[in-house]
């Protein structure tokens, strides 16, 4: 087979076996927790509040559009609010329950949502600039479209949770769970996707084999060649990173071995054209001109 289709077969597989994986529901999923809604919910829509003093029972409130910037909210119960489009910008909302609530498209800009329980949450195009979501817990949590641009998410609980589309920035995830997470099927910080790494660098070196067997590789500087070719590769990675909002990325471990793999490769594939079969003429250093001498 040709090495074009060769390759573009690989390619195909390797699509093929992502899709099927990507968002996969994991077998023995826990239910959803409906939260405990009481006979009358509280009336809060389009509302500036500054203070809890005399405000009903907030569970499953209807607060769409409200302003809550700067309240201290920490371990109150908002478990099942219609919150879309509301503003928490530097509130306390520290061991807050939002269980099962709609954030879609609310602000949390700069709030600390540290240790909060925000478990099958709707937080559609929400935003989370510089807000401390450190071990909270967002299991389930749909959560396509939002911006944790300069976020921390250390510690925190992202299994099953959907992260498709989300802007993670300079975003602190250092040991977060993000197992069964749903993730763009190219995203880069997705495993599958670090897989191209590898069968890119196998495709260059195969290449370079070929060409070495058939006489075709200059067979000089082979250092230079591997580095070479090693410095486009990162290039072209990092830009991919930056492309995709994931300069930080949230599976960092999980896809690093793979461009690691890569990487050695594609050096590899550079390093070989530096050899040159004897029966094709090894590489000739120009010879010197007439009255020339070393210096």
């Amino acid at each position: 087979m040709p090495f074009s289709r060769l390759s573009r077969a690989m390619g195909a597989l390797l699509i093929i076996a992502a899709i099927t994986t990507t968002g996969a529901t994991p077998a023995g999923a826990e239910p959803v927790r409906a939260p405990q809604c009481p006979e009358t919910r509280a009336q809060l829509a389009g509302q500036h509040i500054t203070s809890l003093e005399g405000l009903p029972d907030l569970t499953c409130a209807d607060l769409h559009d409200a302003v809550l910037d700067g309240l201290d909210l920490g371990q109150e119960d908002l478990s099942g609010v219609d919150a879309h489009g509301a503003s928490f910008r530097n509130a306390d909302l520290v061991q807050a329950t939002l269980t099962g609530a709609n954030l879609r498209g609310a602000h949390f800009d700069g709030a600390d949502l540290s240790q909060a329980e925000l478990d099958t949450t709707d937080a559609r195009d929400a935003t989370f600039t510089e807000a401390d979501l450190s071990q909270a817990d967002l299991t389930g949590a749909d959560l396509r479209g939002a911006d944790f641009t300069g976020a921390s998410l250390t510690q925190a609980d992202l299994v099953r949770a959907d992260l498709r589309g989300a802007r993670t920035v300079f975003t602190e995830a250092i040991q977060a769970d993000t197992a069964d997470a749903k993730v763009d099927v190219l995203d880069p910080r997705t495993f599958q996707a670090s897989l191209i790494a590898i069968l890119v660098g196998l495709a260059l070196l195969v290449k370079s084999l070929i060409d070495v067997v058939r006489g075709n590789t200059p067979g000089d500087r082979a250092l230079n060649r591997g580095l070479t070719r090693l410095g486009i590769y990162a290039v072209v990675n990092v830009m991919l990173w930056v492309m995709a909002g994931m300069l930080l990325p949230l599976m960092y471990i999980v896809v690093l071995y793979p461009l690691l793999i890569g990487a050695l490769l594609v050096y590899l594939s550079g390093a070989v054209r530096g050899y040159r079969p004897a029966r094709f003429g090894g590489h000739d250093p120009a010879p010197f001109q007439v009255g020339s001498s070393r210096r």
